[in-house]
């Protein structure tokens, strides 16, 4: 497991890099958002390892993300980067979940520029 987090001035990056078990990314997280978080994240899984995900955890992450909601601010954007069909569609199950709970806009990419720009659109 490898998780890093980059402030990146508009946004922050969190980088993750071979096998990542959801217990592991909610600790690096939950570190990160008890500081002072920036309004804007990126979560880089593409040199990442997600088969350690499930939807069965989607409810306590998504909860958790409603909570440090709060310190991110009223217009707070999470952009989810992925490498395979798979992942894609099991992050988009994760959107669903967590923007019913949280009012932070998800939005899952494939491409890590792409999702830069949505990050920094007005």
């Amino acid at each position: 497991m490898a998780i890093e987090i980059v402030d990146n001035g508009d946004f922050v990056e969190v980088l993750g890099a071979g096998f990542l078990s959801p217990d592991e990314v909610y600790k690096a997280v939950s570190d990160y958002f008890l500081g002072s978080p920036r309004t804007n994240v990126l979560w880089n899984f593409l040199n990442a390892d997600l088969s350690g995900f499930s939807a069965d955890r989607f409810k306590d992450v998504a909860s958790d993300s409603a909570r440090f909601a709060q310190k991110r601010g009223g217009s707070a954007r999470s952009a989810i980067v992925v490498k395979s069909k798979m992942e894609y569609f099991l992050m988009q199950a994760y959107v669903a979940r967590a923007g019913a709970e949280s009012p932070v806009i998800f939005k899952v990419f494939t491409e890590r520029e792409s999702s830069i720009q949505w990050l920094q659109e007005e």
